[in-house]
């Protein structure tokens, strides 16, 4: 998806947005970070929201994009805020903006480090209507931000609190892996795949099955304990509903749904879990802190959308023609707000429309790959720049550049039909069994990017008739993240993993080798 389908984004020259790498868009605020690392603010400066020293009150909307001095070209790795606070501000650079309020209000006019006591790498910020949530490398979470429902999940009935606190109670001990806020609520799933919720109740968004929606908030976390089992990986909250994807892609949804946004064909609050049956399986779910739309990317790859859309109300999923999750919040979220931040590739990563088309283009190629007897047409160029291999092989096993042909032996036409496409598009599209011989390409020709975009979709793909296969895959390819992600699931599955025929065709080293890693990462369980 391109930039410029965010509104708020079209005033940017041309030129200037082919130099972003990150954008997030919230309301008429803007912040951007280029490929050099640098960060940009524009738009409205409501609350010192665009952290540029300036207080919004004595200051002209800005609408090009200006450099955010204190973050020039850090490279982020620590965690910066700016814009309204409540409770008592005990920072720098921070101006108070109104005495006369019961709660003090101050704003933080450029960015300014959160507690130096936060020394360990944080993975994870997610933001509510007042509040945060930070997630460090050890799965420990700390809120801060309006606590008037309880969304701190502290245990403490004071309204504001600006310093980052650990969250202790119930989550003590435990392994946080994904966090999530709603407007005044907030989600953590654990490794364990259990979920955890805390906050506003008032329509039942907290999951807790009850039979009436508790009045009283909910100022610890209190285990939702109605998913019969399923093991959580992603969990999304709306302003007033979640959404949360097991490990066997199905989607579970609860909370508010005056605009259908639950997606199960009525307009009725869910006070506990309820898995939508429509669209099967899905692999990416969306949902804001300040919408009432629902998004999902399909295990067929369609994207689907319901709840609030463009001031109409959908109360089933409805099938549209986007690309991607963030086109559906770009042309139907009001007001116009990221579901999350958008990165993409450079240009040369990305590809072009023109490259694009190039693809398979008869007329205009000088090359034709045969793999299994069919012919691809391609581009000599294209493939010096985008493949090191062919970059190679063209070099050496070519003389002549008026030769038509070249013959591929080892991989199958579908295989390199959906490489080459790569290539010339930048992404990837295809089943799980091309993805796994893709994998094992991109390994030989030394491809990381692809390998990374494989193990991805694999990923996705992971059941418990597949793992112990897919384990064995990543440990001789080396995927990580693959190898990674099949340990997680295994754990959490290991009763049907060693009953599983892949199980059954390991070696004593490959078994050995996945016990020591599971108990490495605290997997096994009694």
């Amino acid at each position: 998806m391109n930039f410029e389908a965010w509104s708020p984004l079209t005033s940017i020259p041309r030129e200037s947005l082919r130099q972003i790498r990150v954008a997030h868009v919230f309301r008429r605020s803007v912040l951007l970070i280029t490929y050099n690392d640098e960060v940009l603010a524009s738009g409205y400066n409501d609350s010192g929201c665009l952290g540029l020293r300036i207080n919004f009150r004595d200051s002209k909307d800005r609408f090009v994009p200006q450099s955010v001095v204190e973050l020039h070209q850090k490279k982020i790795k620590a965690v910066y805020m700016w814009g309204k606070i409540r409770g008592n501000a005990d920072v720098e650079n921070v101006r108070q903006v109104n005495n006369e309020c019961e709660e003090q209000d101050y704003t933080i006019l450029e960015p300014t480090l959160i507690d130096q006591n936060i020394t360990k790498k944080v993975t994870k910020v997610a933001c509510g209507e007042d509040h945060c949530l930070l997630l460090n490398i050890d799965g420990e979470v700390y809120s801060w931000g309006g606590n008037n429902y309880g969304q701190l999940g502290i245990n403490s009935k004071e309204q504001q609190i600006a310093t980052p606190t650990k969250i202790e109670e119930q989550l003590a001990g435990k392994r946080i892996v994904k966090i999530s806020c709603g407007s005044y609520f907030s989600a953590a799933v654990l490794d364990s795949g259990e979920v955890f919720t805390w906050g506003f109740n008032n329509e039942g968004q907290l999951g807790l099955n009850d039979s009436e929606v508790r009045i009283e908030l909910i100022r610890m976390p209190e285990r939702v304990s109605n998913l019969n089992d399923a093991v959580i990986i992603k969990i999304m909250c709306g302003r007033e509903h979640v959404l949360a994807m097991n490990d066997s892609q199905e989607l579970f949804v609860w909370g508010g749904n005056r605009y259908g946004q639950l997606g199960l064909g009525d307009w009725k609050c869910r006070y506990g879990p309820a898995k939508i049956e429509t669209i099967g399986k899905v692999t990416k779910i969306a949902a804001s802190s300040h919408s009432h739309i629902s998004a999902a990317l399909a295990a067929n790859s369609k994207i689907y959308m319901w709840g609030r859309c463009a001031g109409t109300d959908i109360d089933v999923p409805k099938e549209t023609h986007y690309e991607s999750l963030h086109e559906v919040f770009a042309h139907n979220s009001k007001p116009r707000i990221m579901y999350k931040s958008m990165t993409r590739l450079p240009d040369y990563e990305s590809g072009n429309e023109t490259l694009k088309n190039a693809f398979e283009d008869a007329e205009t190629s000088d090359l034709i790959i045969k793999a299994e007897g069919k012919e691809i047409f391609v581009h000599r160029a294209i493939l010096r720049l985008r493949s090191e291999y062919f970059r190679t092989f063209l070099q050496e096993h070519w003389c002549s550049e008026t030769e038509k042909f070249i013959s591929i032996q080892r991989q199958s036409y579908d295989v390199m039909y959906v490489y080459l496409k790569y290539l010339y598009c930048g992404n990837l599209q295809t089943e799980l069994n091309v993805a796994l011989e893709l994998l094992f390409l991109a390994d030989e020709y030394n491809d990381r990017l692809l390998k990374r975009l494989c193990e991805m979709k694999i990923q996705s793909e992971i059941t418990t008739e597949n793992v112990a296969s897919l384990y064995s895959i990543a440990r001789k390819l080396d995927a990580k993240k693959l190898r990674k992600r099949c340990l997680s699931f295994a754990g959490n599955h290991m009763s049907d993993l060693i009953k599983s025929s892949g199980f059954d065709d390991w070696d004593v080293t490959t078994v050995k080798e996945f016990f020591r890693e599971c108990s490495k990462r605290k997997l096994l369980r009694s």
